[in-house]
């Protein structure tokens, strides 16, 4: 698994401690919902930690 695999799993796991959805979480983070789109299909080379 390549760090940006085990981003995505691990805020799609925090995202269900929390009983949050994806489009929640962007709301709440103030991070646009692209971003986290793109976060967890794989499609951001670099997801950095300011993003994060």
């Amino acid at each position: 698994m390549d760090t940006r695999e085990a981003i995505a799993n691990r805020i799609l796991q925090l995202c269900s401690e929390r009983n949050w959805t994806p489009n929640h979480l962007s709301n709440v983070a103030a991070v646009p919902q692209a971003t986290i789109k793109s976060i967890l299909n794989g499609e951001s080379k670099n997801p950095g930690t300011v993003t994060i």
